[in-house]
């Protein structure tokens, strides 16, 4: 349970950090369930662009859980 808050905690952390349009982007992936392809439909990114971007908040969203201890 005090695992789960931290990681919350942390997530929230991450999301404050982003930039508007990235946090966007991860929300319509990640918690509406858009493909990439109806991503770039909609935003207009090519998919390779779209593809660094979600890398990059990996990327980051596990340097962070590294830094506080916790599994990404």
């Amino acid at each position: 349970l005090a695992s789960d808050r931290q990681l919350l905690h942390m997530t929230d952390a991450l999301f404050d950090e982003m930039r508007d349009g990235d946090r966007e982007l991860f929300l319509r992936r990640f918690v509406d369930g858009l493909s990439l392809q109806s991503i770039s439909d909609e935003t207009g990114l090519s998919l390779p662009a779209l593809k660094s971007r979600f890398h990059r908040a990996r990327l980051r969203l596990k340097e962070a859980s590294a830094e506080w201890g916790v599994a990404a």
